[in-house]
């Protein structure tokens, strides 16, 4: 038994070698003379032996694909970016790091309230737990303490400012709130979300409209974190695991009410929905989903890539929001955007 376990590692040592040496000897030997003589150490000859490297030799992309099969097979390791999980699940490490930017949240929370209680208009936050909270069983280690109390400090913040506080923790507790390779919840998690937050919502939308939804295809799914573990076709046997999704459809029902409107009136959508990818992406339905649960339309103004605070600025400038303000307003808002511990005062 130990005779095999000492050569299996021998062989995954000699491996590991070749697989570390032989592209870098192939690329070296493809370079021109003349280009290894740019001066080491400036960032320079890294450039060019990457570029040299995805040119030059052919089996680049299998290398790749087998050191990231191999790092994930023997370590749970994917690339910087990801953390893996015990059971395969994959985490964005910026659940792990302070955000770049510190940005005061009691302000921006009571600054974005006044501008938008000046509309006319109620203000809901809606902060969604990590997904590493929610799922710290899987985790391999533990987060800090400033991370494991910053959710509760957030909800906090609300309270004192005497804002609704929706905990969304209880609805994302059940299994299969998230998707396993993405950073985000699952139609699952955002669905028991909206439910969550239409029980207060509901009460400040004036006017309701009545919406269908129905089941679509079921679909295979990437998540946005497989790009830090792409084991190509080693996939099947060290994973990632392999996702679906399910789809919906979205109709609105006919309405008694429909001619009510003249030719020339302004048409009203009662909610506005401002926040992040959670929000964007129509992957997980979160805006059907709320349409369904506040009996409302909705307009979404959440953008991909930009965070929860730049959204919630292009919304106040919108020239057509002052003009036809919403009643309700839903900021959502994933924790993992704001440091509660070390909050800048200017």
């Amino acid at each position: 038994m130990q005779r095999s376990i000492r050569s299996n590692a021998i062989t995954l040592a000699i491996g590991l070698t070749c697989l570390a040496v032989l592209p870098g000897a192939w690329t070296i030997a493809k370079t021109p003379a003349s280009d290894l003589s740019i001066q080491f150490g400036n960032g320079e000859t890294q450039r060019l032996y990457e570029a040299r490297f995805e040119e030059n030799f052919p089996l680049a992309i299998h290398i790749r694909h087998a050191w990231s099969a191999l790092k994930i097979g023997l370590l749970s390791e994917p690339a910087a970016g990801a953390i893996m999980g015990k059971s395969g699940t994959l985490f964005t490490v910026e659940e792990f790091q302070a955000p770049e930017a510190s940005i005061n949240f009691a302000r921006e929370l009571s600054v974005t309230r006044s501008a938008i209680e000046a509309l006319g208009a109620k203000l809901l936050t809606v902060i969604i737990p990590d997904k590493s909270r929610m799922l710290s069983h899987e985790l391999p280690r533990r987060r800090s303490a400033e991370f494991e109390r910053r959710y509760e400090s957030l909800l906090e913040e609300l309270g004192a400012q005497k804002l609704p506080v929706i905990d969304l923790r209880s609805a994302l507790a059940e299994p299969g709130s998230f998707m396993v390779t993405d950073t985000h919840w699952s139609p699952q998690g955002a669905y028991r979300s909206a439910l969550a937050i239409s029980d207060y919502a509901i009460e400040h939308v004036a006017s309701h409209t009545q919406f269908e939804l129905a089941r679509g295809p079921i679909r295979q799914f990437e998540g946005d974190l497989i790009a830090f573990a792409d084991t190509g076709p080693w996939r099947p046997i060290v994973g990632p695991v392999s996702e679906t999704i399910q789809t919906f459809n979205i109709e609105q029902k006919a309405s008694e009410n429909d001619d009510s409107l003249g030719l020339f009136d302004d048409v009203t959508i009662p909610v506005a929905l401002v926040g992040t990818s959670f929000s964007a992406r129509e992957d997980f339905h979160f805006a059907d989903f709320l349409k369904v649960a506040l009996h409302a339309d909705l307009t979404s103004y959440a953008l991909e890539g930009l965070g929860p605070f730049e959204p919630m600025q292009r919304f106040l400038e919108d020239k057509s929001v002052s003009e036809n303000p919403p009643q309700i307003v839903i900021w959502e808002i994933p924790e993992r955007y704001i440091n509660t511990w070390s909050h800048t005062n200017d």
